[in-house]
Order: structure tokens, then sequence, then C-alpha cells
């Protein structure tokens, strides 16, 4: 066979095969299912929470819903994506922090000093009570997490309702206002007739 004839071949092969993995891409037919985001209620512990910031050591401690929102981010030091967006996760905090929007940080890192020493490479003032640890990723797995970073907004009645993955510019004017109608939508959630935590 000449070359010709090797190429008429492989076009009345090639044509008809890519046109049925056309139809079977966008007639229905292809396996991928893309499946909605569940709500569920959250495990909040065990893990460890920071005691006195960074100088000392964890103690165990449960993550706390305080606020109609609670932004849970799983992040680690050694994840770039994850470094990137931590400043801007501050700023949402520092902006929303007053109507009802209060971010969590759980480090899945091994060891804490590598924590300790992430905020004082970079400059970065967390609050203690948002700090947590959770080394062996029991809390992180339980909830579905297996990439870095991975966030997850969660009402104060203790339901998870949104999983937020990969790096997020926290601080566009879109993600504010995302933020402030759910702390306005979730704000008696979770309170008795006197306004206290059920």
């Amino acid at each position: 066979m000449t070359k010709l004839h090797w190429i008429k071949l492989i076009v009345l092969i090639a044509v008809p095969a890519l046109g049925a993995l056309y139809a079977y891409q966008f007639t229905g037919q292809a396996r991928e299912i893309i499946e909605p985001f569940k709500p569920f209620r959250v495990l909040l512990g065990p893990v460890k929470a920071s005691q006195e910031g960074l100088r000392e050591a964890p103690i165990p401690g449960a993550i706390e819903l305080r606020s109609p929102v609670t932004l849970v981010n799983f992040w680690a030091t050694w994840c770039p994506p994850c470094v990137e967006e931590f400043p801007a996760m501050l700023e949402l905090q520092r902006r929303l922090g007053d109507k009802g929007l209060e971010v969590v940080f759980v480090s899945v890192d091994e060891n804490w000093a590598d924590v300790g020493a992430f905020f004082e490479k970079h400059g970065l003032q967390v609050d203690s009570s948002r700090l947590y640890w959770d080394p062996d990723r029991s809390l992180t797995e339980s909830w579905g997490s297996e990439k870095y970073p991975e966030s997850y907004v969660v009402r104060r009645d203790g339901w998870a309702v949104e999983k937020i993955i990969g790096l997020q510019q926290w601080t566009r004017p879109a993600v504010l206002e995302y933020f402030e109608n759910l702390t306005v939508k979730f704000a008696d959630l979770g309170l008795d007739a006197k306004g206290q935590k059920q």
C-alpha cells in the first residue's frame, strides 16, 4: 500500500470514530456525573485549638459557632494557594466580622511549630480563638476535604451549606455582598426566643 492509501484508510476510520465520540459527549450519553453539594451537620471536634496564639502548645478544643455564619478554612503552610489567599481571608474577617461573619482556620500541618513560623514569617495576626489544628486530619476527612485550601460556609445551627474549593479572591465586591447577605439571612437561625444560642 502506498502512503496515500494509508492516509485514506486512517481518515476513513478516524472521522467516524471522532463523530461517535462527539455524539457521546454532547447527547447526554457521557458517564461523568456532577453531584451538587449536599448540606450536612458538621462535626466540630476533636481538633486542637491554640491557647495563647502561637506561644503556647495547642489544647483540645472544638470549633465554636458563635456567629450567624462561620467560614471554616482547611489549609496548610506547605500549600501555596492557601498561603496566597490567607491575607484576603483575614481582610474578609476584618470587613464583615462586625456584621456576623467569623472566619476560622484549621491547619492540617503535622507540626504546630510550622504554623507558628508561618505567622511570624508573614507578620500575620489572627485571634487565637480562630486558630485550630488537625494534625491527623480526622476532622478534615470527616467533612470530606481532600485538597487544600477548602472552605465551608457553616450556619450557627451547625449545618454546612456550601463548600468552596481552591484559591478564592475573598475581597471581591460580589463575595463581600454574598457573605453580607448570608449573615442577614441566618441572623436569627439557631437562637431561642430570648436571642440566646440554642
